[in-house]
Formats: C-alpha cells, structure tokens, sequence
C-alpha cells in the first residue's frame, strides 16, 4: 500500500491497476464492443491491446505491454515489472 500526504489528509492507494476486468472473455467483450462502437474511428493500429502502467507519485516506473491479437489477450493476471505486489497491467478479479 502506498501512502500520500497531501495537505488535507494522508490517502492510502491501495491496488493499482491498468485494466481490471472479471475474467479474460468480459475483457475481451469489452474491447470488441469498442472497437465495433460508433464512437471509433475505424482505423485500427496493429495492436489489438496496448496497456501502460506507470506513476512517479505511485513509486513505479511503470511498465506496458502489447497483445497484438484477441488470442495474444493473456488468461491470467500480468502483474507490473516494478515489483510491487499491489501494481497490476492486467488484473482479472471475479465478483
């Protein structure tokens, strides 16, 4: 857990995280429904998912990764590189 005093009162950070989803399909969903929504563009870079996770105020240099595919979309959670066990590029948690 992270602690940050501001000026008011002392903020705990707990979990952080690039994308949260409930499991790999719900993400997968989700992208699909914005991809096919009217409010893109239509142009599609060649990655499929670019995730960045990154933070001096968090103590992170941070990390990203690219899935280039649906099928490169990883089933389990992707933990940041930084090394902190509450930093996450991907984490799934069921309801």
């Amino acid at each position: 857990m992270i602690d940050l005093l501001t000026e008011s009162c002392k903020v705990h950070l707990g979990m952080i995280c690039a994308v949260k989803a409930t499991n790999r399909e719900s993400l997968i969903d989700t992208i699909n429904l914005f991809v096919d929504s009217p409010f893109f563009d239509g142009k599609r870079d060649s990655v499929y998912l670019h995730v960045e996770l990154s933070g001096e105020q968090w103590g992170c240099e941070g990390c990203s990764a690219d899935f280039a595919t649906e099928a490169d979309i990883p089933y389990n959670s992707i933990p940041c590189t930084c090394g902190n066990p509450n930093h996450w590029l991907i984490k799934y948690e069921e309801v």
